[in-house]
């Protein structure tokens, strides 16, 4: 049964000769909306939640205060002021228990008469698998059953009875047939309440993905929403254009919250699914087989590696989101996507080619890398030539990398992550790693010419030294350690003899410069690298009588230079 069909089982049962009924269904399916829905519409009935509840008596406490709720005449309230105490006397049973309610029996004939109450006062209580380990079921049971047979007051129990856990369940079959008159099944939450969750916009763009997909429960339309809002209160209002369209801002974030809430993070709607994949895979499968390809532009994908890490960690940069919607908004060709024909598809790959071939030097990397990467993956799709070659667009875009090292920064700062990227085609990760690389290699260079001018002018800026030593670790590759160990060999390796009178810079780059060359012999595995760099200092040595430089290589060295 549909979840909005509580409403009418309600009002049916208001009516009918059942005394006790249950609404069973999973959670986050409705119950509890439309149950409140037809206590809002129907004054003799009172909603009670058992979340968290430990005893009866706050049950009935509970069932007290809703009776007098709306109460006008004060000599009712007056009159029943000394309810909570006497409430602590009151005895329950059920079953073979001993119990019988006889004030609330009497409260609520008081409370009948001088409301001149004529129609049964139905009593819901839901959430029956969230209430305290401490207060049993049988409890429950022995309370609805009491209520029942107090003239005038049916009961409804709402539950998820899956949720109980096995020995519970248990003791809920067995005494819901002697307790519950009618149990009532809720499959499928009510056909609208998606629209009414999400709003005519956001569920007018995404209707038709959602009919491709299963839901277990509300709460996912209710995250949805949620989070859209988030988003749209975060972005400005002027981001949104024919190119970056708040359509797409919906479906991204919808498929969002739809992989993790609904699949809990798990690829469950593909044939075949990467082992750890990466976040960029898990991008596209979103598109591909949450969205079906129904995103305004393709190149929105970018901005999804955003929204999936902000969901997922509550962490983003709206600076960093704006500007790769500034580059798809700025981007002065025709946003492409699933739909377009073949003639916009080649049309866009060869406007591609062009603004790589016209490259001036000032683009930033990032959008060059998502432009080439849009541009060969479209190329592939369609089976034509992309045309320019490797070696050509790392030719194009050298001015580019050189613009964009800043030495005054880390090496993870400078390089281009490929997990930044939504690169769909092994040809364009292919591209955009050997530009990364060649940015990795050129980063060394500029840093080490920077070094070097700071060896030869005696300006002793331990920075730049502390970012190359902190990159030793994470370098890998062969060509890169080369030619840091031939530039350290070529220049003395950059070691000024601490002789005369130094500053405390200077003794500090000495140090850190010895520091430089033993891990570089650890992590490289270069043998006696700090032998060599030993006996390039002794050579180094003009002037023996020079004491305090004996002494202070002693200090960095050990014995080696004592006399």
């Amino acid at each position: 049964m549909r979840a909005d069909k509580i409403i009418r089982v309600l009002e049916q049962f208001a009516n009918s000769s059942y005394k006790s009924v249950l609404i069973n269904g999973e959670w986050g399916i409705g119950k509890t909306k439309y149950a409140k829905d037809f206590v809002k519409q129907r004054p003799n009935t009172c909603y009670i939640s058992l979340f968290g509840k430990k005893d009866i008596n706050s049950i009935i406490q509970d069932i007290y205060y809703k009776l007098i709720e709306n109460d006008n005449m004060e000599k009712l309230k007056k009159g029943l002021v000394g309810f909570s105490e006497k409430i602590k006397n009151v005895n329950i049973s059920f079953s073979g228990l001993s119990l019988t309610i006889p004030l609330l029996n009497d409260i609520f004939s008081s409370v009948s008469k001088e409301l001149n109450q004529k129609d049964t006062y139905i009593i819901i209580f839901d959430d029956l698998e969230r209430k305290h380990e401490e207060l049993g079921i049988k409890e429950i049971f022995g309370l609805t059953d009491s209520l029942s047979n107090i003239n005038g007051i049916k009961t409804v129990l709402i539950a998820s009875r899956d949720h109980f856990d096995k020995e519970t369940r248990k003791v809920f079959d067995d005494y819901n047939e002697k307790a519950i008159d009618h149990t009532y099944l809720i499959t499928k939450y009510a056909d609208n309440a998606p629209l009414e969750i999400m709003g005519e916009e956001e569920w007018e763009t995404l209707k038709s993905i959602a009919e491709f997909l299963t839901f277990e429960n509300l709460r996912t339309f209710q995250k949805a929403k949620l989070f859209i809002s988030e988003v749209i209160n975060i972005l400005d209002e002027d981001v949104y254009t024919d190119k970056f369209t708040k359509s797409d801002v919906y479906r991204m974030c919808f498929a969002t919250v739809f992989y993790n809430i609904e699949h809990k993070g798990e690829i469950k709607l593909a044939n075949k699914t990467k082992v750890n994949p990466r976040d960029q895979d898990i991008v596209n499968y979103m598109c591909n087989n949450i969205l079906k390809n129904s995103l305004d532009n393709t190149m929105s994908k970018s901005v999804l590696l955003h929204i999936k890490k902000w969901f997922e960690t509550g962490e983003y940069s709206k600076e960093d989101i704006i500007k790769d919607i500034d580059l798809i908004n700025n981007f002065k060709y025709k946003p492409n996507n699933f739909y377009s024909s073949d003639e916009d598809i080649i049309g866009f790959i060869s406007e591609v080619k062009s603004y790589i071939r016209e490259l001036k030097g000032n683009e930033e990397l990032p959008e060059i890398c998502s432009v080439l990467s849009n541009g060969i993956s479209w190329s592939e799709v369609i089976a034509i030539d992309f045309e320019i070659d490797k070696k050509e667009i790392l030719s194009l875009v050298k001015r580019n990398i050189f613009n964009h090292i800043d030495i005054e920064k880390s090496l993870y700062e400078n390089e281009l992550p490929l997990s930044h990227f939504i690169l769909e085609s092994d040809k364009a990760k292919d591209f955009v790693k050997s530009i990364n690389d060649t940015l990795r290699f050129e980063y060394f260079n500029k840093l080490t010419e920077r070094i070097k001018k700071c060896f030869i002018n005696r300006s002793y800026d331990n920075h730049y030294l502390n970012n190359l030593s902190d990159s030793i670790v994470s370098i890998n590759e062969q060509c890169i350690k080369d030619c840091l160990k031939q530039k350290l060999e070529d220049n003395e390796f950059f070691f000024p003899i601490p002789s005369g009178q130094i500053t405390q810079s200077h003794w500090d780059w000495c140090l850190l410069i010895k520091n430089l060359i033993l891990r570089i012999e650890k992590e490289w595995s270069i043998k006696e690298f700090y032998e060599i760099f030993q006996q390039h200092v002794e050579k180094c040595l003009n002037d023996e009588s020079d004491r305090i430089l004996q002494h202070r290589l002693k200090s960095m060295f050990g014995d080696l230079y004592s006399n």
